[in-house]
Parts: C-alpha cells; structure tokens; sequence
C-alpha cells in the first residue's frame, strides 16, 4: 500500500482529537483549551518529521535523489558526473616581423569572456600566426562562432589589438553535466552490467567522456578482433571535432578499461545536413525554440549512424506544442551535391556513418 504523507491538518485534527478523547472522554472542549493548542504545535512538528522521512526515502534512489546524494550514487557506482570542459580554438594575430604574443597572454569577447593562448607566436615574414587558445573559464560561454574577433587586454608592441577566429570557431566547451543527463547515464550504467568488454561497455566508457551526448558500438567493424565507436558531441553542432573524437579514443583505450585483444576503430560521424521549412500556427518566438529543442532531443534519442531520419519526429516535436493547425512545407537534405528537395516528406535512409544533423527550420505563420 502506497504510503500518503499526512497535511497538517489532517495531524492537528488527529492529535486533537487523541488528546481531547483522552482527557475528558469526548470531543467537547473549548476551542482555546490548552490540548487543542498543543495539537497545533505537535501537528507541525510531525508534519516537518513526516516530510524528512519522505526527503530521506528519495535519497535512496537515483532517479529521485538530490544533487548531493546523486553524487554520492555515482562515487559508489564509480559513474562521475561530467566535469565542464573548456573551449578552445585557433586565433590569428597580424602585425610587425618577430613580434611575440606570449604563451598565457589574455584575450577578451566583447561581452568579457576571456581566453588565454596556449604557446608562444612569432609572427612571421607574413604579418600573421595562427595560435591556439583555450577559454579562462570551463563551460558553453567560451563557444565562439567564427570570424569573430578577440581582443587583446593587455597591448603588446607590434601586434595588432584584435585577433580574428579561424574558420572551425572556438568549440569544445561544455557545462557540467545536468543532474538529468546524470540520472540518465547512471541508469543507463546499471541496466547495463559491465562485463569486460561487452557492447555496452564501450557505450558506457565512450559517454563519460565530458562532451559526449551519444554514443554507438559496432562489433566486428572492421573485422574480427575490431570495434568501432561513434559518439556525437554536446552542444548545438553533434559532429564531433577531431580532439573529441582523440581524447574518447585515448579514455577507453585505456588499459583498466578496453581489452588489450580489441582494436578499437573510432567512426567519425559523417554529417547529412537537413533543413526545415514549417507553416504553423500560433507562431510565437518561444514555441519556434521549444519546437527546435524537442526535435534536437528525439533525434538523439532515435537517429543513429548508419540508421534513418523518420519523418514521424518531426510531426511528434510539432504535436507535443499543442499547435492549432502547422504542416510541413519542405524538407531539403544535402546529399553532398548540394540540397536535395524531398518532396512530400518522407524519411532519409542513413547509410555506413552518415548521421542526420538539423542544421536549420524556417518557420512561417499559416
């Protein structure tokens, strides 16, 4: 039988009424007798007690579990919680011949986020150097779009003040994973027990990397004695970058993990762009988010390399907004020779590591 935790006044009413019994033999007693206020203190205080008991019995359970006994979960599971990574990227400086920007020096974005170079550049014969800088401070904030600029807080002599983002942009950087996305890769871990190398091993390794979203086994990938992985990376761009992809390899190759007999093959994501054309109605700047936010969501949950894009997630992030009318005026998929209109709809078929990416929705008003 499910236990119901007692309102207050149902424990003032039961206390009263225990007390007042008690003492004169029926429920007759004036209404500011001593007994009657003393079951309006005991109420509360059981009250507080009853709802320490329920706090407590929802500590014992990862999915009900505060942030702090979460962790405790995780420690005993030996499952961290993802640490924030920090976002880098490569900058370039112009100016005079020989100019030096030490390693360490501090640059800042127009908003105040700061990042610091990694090694020391010379500039060259040129006018410019390319150099790799890391964000001051792990987490989203230090993602930065490409072209942009950074600005040097302190001069140095003969270099030019600002220095502009090279084309991949400055990425990497993700918040400390989410107590839901904990919740999620616990249960995960626990339904899947380790055994040494199996499937799901490789699964669970891969995504307690910091920056890791998803992650797919394929045995025998390249033959016997092979396994390959594929991962997608937090954030707005799932494609990973090439020191994800190194730093995921490195982690479950790792001898306390991936047996020595198996030769791990990492699969990078081979992205298929789609774009959305959308008419619905009522069109209001937050439902265009939410819809964007559900549909990035049940993509990770149901696409996978190699698998399909089905049509049916975009109809599911679209009813669960509760729209009065919206329908689906276009669907374009790169495939590679630029875009490809499907026409009405339908699903995109993925093939070896081809993986469906949503790179943009243009929403009008029905």
């Amino acid at each position: 039988m499910a236990f119901t935790r007692p309102t207050v006044a149902e424990l003032n009413s039961r206390i009263e009424n225990d007390l007042v019994s008690r003492i004169s033999g029926t429920t007759a007693i004036a209404s500011r007798a001593f007994v009657r206020v003393l079951a309006r203190v005991l109420a509360g205080l059981f009250h507080i007690l009853y709802g320490r008991l329920v706090w407590a019995v929802n500590q014992v359970f990862v999915s009900s579990s505060d942030t702090s006994y979460l962790d405790r979960h995780g420690f005993v599971r030996s499952t961290t919680r993802k640490a924030a990574a920090y976002a880098s990227g490569t900058v370039t400086f112009m100016g005079d011949e020989a100019s030096e920007i030490p390693a360490g020096t501090v640059l800042q974005r127009a908003d105040g986020v700061q990042f610091e170079t990694e090694a020391l550049g010379t500039i060259p014969a040129g006018g410019s150097v390319d150099v790799v800088v890391t964000a001051s401070e792990a987490g989203v904030d230090g993602n930065t779009a490409a072209a942009g600029t950074l600005s040097l807080v302190t001069p140095i002599d003969g270099v030019d003040t600002d220095a502009t983002i090279d084309s991949d942009g400055i990425t990497g950087g993700t918040d400390v994973e989410t107590d839901a996305a904990y919740r999620a890769r616990m249960a995960s871990a626990d339904r899947a027990r380790r055994l040494g190398g199996s499937e799901s091993d490789f699964v669970t390794w891969a995504e307690e990397v910091a920056g890791v979203a998803k992650a797919w086994c394929f045995p025998l990938f390249d033959g016997v004695g092979t396994v390959g992985l594929s991962v997608l990376a937090d954030g707005d761009d799932p494609i990973p970058s090439a020191t994800l992809l190194s730093t995921v390899e490195a982690y479950v190759s790792d001898s306390s993990r991936k047996p020595a007999a198996a030769e791990l093959v990492m699969i990078e994501p081979e992205r298929v762009s789609i774009q959305l054309a959308l008419a619905i109605s009522p069109l209001t700047s937050a439902l265009q988010a939410s819809i964007t936010s559900d549909l990035k969501a049940l993509m990770l949950q149901k696409v996978y390399p190699g698998g399909s894009f089905a049509i049916s997630l975009v109809h599911n992030a679209l009813q669960r907004s509760n729209l009065t009318v919206y329908r689906i005026d276009a669907m374009s998929v790169d495939t590679g020779e630029g875009y490809e209109a499907v026409s009405p709809p339908g699903d995109v078929e993925l093939t070896g590591g081809q993986y469906a990416v949503l790179d943009a929705i243009t929403f009008t008003s029905v």
